[in-house]
């Protein structure tokens, strides 16, 4: 078992966790704060936006991406890397999506973890302390690119690209 080091970065953030004991990857929480503003992009604008945070959440329109704070820093082992997945439950009830499909988090990133999401739901607020998305930690392997004159043939039945088996 590797150890991954994280600091919250107020009390009110919520500890990443494994809901269960075999639970692939942990559950991120939002963390909004009432004097937080949260950046967006709408449907309508290309430049970001912010909405303040009232009563424990903020208003997520169907169309929206948004950075959604998290609370959390993380200090992810040399060699690895932390991927974020969407939560199957968000994505299925409520529309909610990561705008990068697979988010990756770097070993060298030291900010705050935000979580991108993109709503093509209809609710219309995310709240302070619900899960957002899930965390994995994963070794990378980092190639050595070698530059060729020619690409070997697999040796494979495959005749074509996108699509040509079926």
């Amino acid at each position: 078992m590797i150890n991954l080091s994280y600091k919250l970065l107020s009390p009110s953030a919520s500890v990443p966790y494994l809901a269960t004991s075999g639970s692939a990857c942990m559950d991120v929480c939002a963390h909004l704060l009432e004097t937080s503003e949260i950046k967006y992009y709408s449907s309508t604008y290309h430049n970001p936006q912010t909405r303040k945070v009232e009563g424990g959440m903020v208003r997520f329109e169907k169309g929206d991406r948004m950075m959604v704070p998290t609370g959390l820093v993380l200090n992810i082992p040399e060699g690895h890397c932390v991927r974020v997945y969407p939560r199957s439950g968000n994505a299925i009830k409520r529309g909610f999506q990561l705008c990068n499909s697979v988010g990756i988090i770097d070993s060298d990133y030291r900010q705050e973890v935000m979580i991108l999401l993109y709503n093509s739901g209809l609710e219309t607020f995310i709240s302070h302390g619900e899960r957002i998305a899930q965390l994995e930690l994963v070794p990378v392997l980092q190639p050595n690119l070698v530059e060729v004159n020619e690409i070997v043939d697999a040796g494979t039945e495959r005749t074509g690209g996108f699509g040509s088996t079926g």
